[in-house]
């Protein structure tokens, strides 16, 4: 355990959400709407799982319109990691590898001998432990009762053995 921030153990199931970058503006600005819909925005709904010094990380895709959701049975993706985390007072950071993505193009480097090998994507996600939970890029985390397993936490066997 990481220890307890503001009197509450940080270990726990937290949801915020995480920009969907479909393009990038001239300055640099995520830009989140999409071509067909540009008055929704697109997230991807993150539930982050810290036990002890490991984190879990699942990423579902929404849409939002003012305070309509839309969950996504495929576009934006649905992405799952796992990593490390490490804390210093009120601040956290999250060290994540891709375990394996569903409706995602995958990241393949030719290899010497012609194969190819599946380059996992990485994640660093940086935040601040405040007393309703954590602040990661503008969005808070909040700390829920989450009885269901996150699959990254238990990948399917299939998984283990497809992506090295």
């Amino acid at each position: 355990m990481l220890s307890t921030v503001f009197g509450q153990d940080i270990d726990g199931t937290y949801v915020g959400l995480e920009k969907i970058c479909w393009k990038t503006s001239k300055s640099g600005k995520c830009i989140n709407t999409d071509d067909f819909n540009s008055k929704s925005k697109w997230f991807h709904q993150n539930i982050l799982k810290i036990k002890g010094d490991s984190v879990f990380l699942d990423q579902n895709p929404i849409s939002i319109y003012k305070k309509d959701t839309s969950f996504s049975a495929s576009d934006g993706a649905f992405l799952y990691f796992t990593g490390l985390v490490s804390k210093t007072h009120t601040s956290i950071t999250f060290k994540l590898v891709e375990l394996f993505c569903d409706y995602c193009g995958e990241f393949k480097q030719k290899q010497s001998d012609g194969t190819l090998i599946w380059i996992k994507r990485t994640k660093l996600l940086s935040g601040k432990i405040i007393k309703d939970g954590i602040v990661i890029d503008n969005y808070l985390y909040k700390k829920v009762s989450y009885s269901h397993k996150l699959l990254s936490e238990f990948p399917p066997e299939s998984i283990k053995t497809e992506n090295p």
